[in-house]
């Protein structure tokens, strides 16, 4: 199974040959890369967690850690600490203002996005400074940023409906239960990934395709677009006992677990060719989790024998000393 996800991301997905020249394993199965650094996070015994290439590193005050994004020699990280959104910035944390949470980050220049909501409240935070995207009269959430030139897309929802808020302006993907989970933007195409009536769905502007056909509950959580290469990553529910992880490379359905355990995918990023899938996985009857990496299929414990999860990954060429 493992070598049929390897074999259809490299031939089928990205439609190039690629050798694992590059990548070791160490005693613990661990794929180590030697040319670039990858950035995972998450909740390591219910505490905010950053991996670097595997190395598990607390973040200070506990909490969780939702999103990681990586420019020039800074490494940001958002989540929560106590009830509070909190930015980190090299490992030192910033509270952000408003308490909630925060769920995603983008760095665009000198300028720091932070997605995330307090209260009923949808909230996008520009260099700390919050800016209120719903009224609070309805229930929202702000899942996700992406900046693109001079714009900036939060994806989300309000009052059950997948929202894209496009500087600040509320746009309605549907009107039907939805939400948003993730937005890329990529030659003027806006591609938004989430769910609607339980049915994993990719928008693309505005276009719904639906990526299962709605006999189990689906959920697509991250979007990343490659050249002409368009990847979503979820799960789907197969029974009570079965999350299976789940890819798709332009609308073609991967499964990244078997089935036998409860997983699922949270975050894609597709660097140098290579696809890169956090997630986490478990056997139905444990309450602990095991933080997630696969690498074009290839699985890495990012921890073992504890609770954690891996929420976002960022892949950066590694510098020269």
């Amino acid at each position: 199974m493992k070598n049929k996800i390897l074999n259809y991301f490299v031939i089928a997905a990205i439609a190039i040959s690629v050798a694992f020249t590059s990548c070791k394993k160490n005693g613990n199965n661990d794929v180590i890369d030697d040319k670039v650094d990858v950035y995972v996070v998450g909740v390591k015994d219910y505490a905010a967690t950053l991996w670097k290439n595997g190395i598990a590193q607390s973040l200070t005050g506990g909490g969780s850690a939702h999103s990681v994004f990586v420019s020039g020699d800074d490494v940001y990280v958002a989540g929560s600490v106590g009830g509070g959104a909190t930015l980190w910035k090299n490992g030192v944390a910033q509270s952000l203002t408003g308490g909630g949470s925060a769920y995603s980050v983008f760095v665009s220049g000198d300028d720091v996005y932070v997605a995330g909501s307090v209260g009923n409240r949808a909230i996008l935070w520009e260099n700390g400074v919050a800016q209120e995207l719903t009224d609070g009269t309805n229930y929202s959430i702000a899942n996700s940023v992406y900046v693109s030139g001079d714009d900036v897309y939060v994806a989300g929802w309000e009052s059950d409906n997948a929202t894209l808020w496009i500087n600040g302006v509320a746009h309605n993907i549907t009107d039907v239960y939805s939400q948003a989970n993730s937005v890329f933007v990529s030659g003027g195409n806006i591609y938004v990934a989430g769910s609607e009536r339980g049915r994993a769905v990719l928008w693309e502007n505005g276009i719904a395709k639906y990526l299962t056909d709605g006999t189990y509950f689906s959920v697509a959580h991250s979007v990343f677009v490659s050249g002409s290469n368009v990847y979503v990553v979820g799960y789907e529910n197969k029974d009570a006992y079965s999350l299976v992880a789940k890819a798709w490379v332009n609308n073609v359905e991967i499964n990244i677990t078997n089935g036998t355990q409860r997983a699922g995918a949270s975050s894609v990023f597709v660097f140098d060719g290579y696809v890169y899938v956090a997630g986490y996985e478990s056997k139905y009857y444990q309450s602990a989790n095991v933080a997630k990496l696969w690498k074009n299929g290839e699985e890495q414990n990012l921890i073992n024998g504890t609770d954690a999860t891996a929420n976002s990954v960022f892949v950066v060429e590694k510098k020269e000393k």
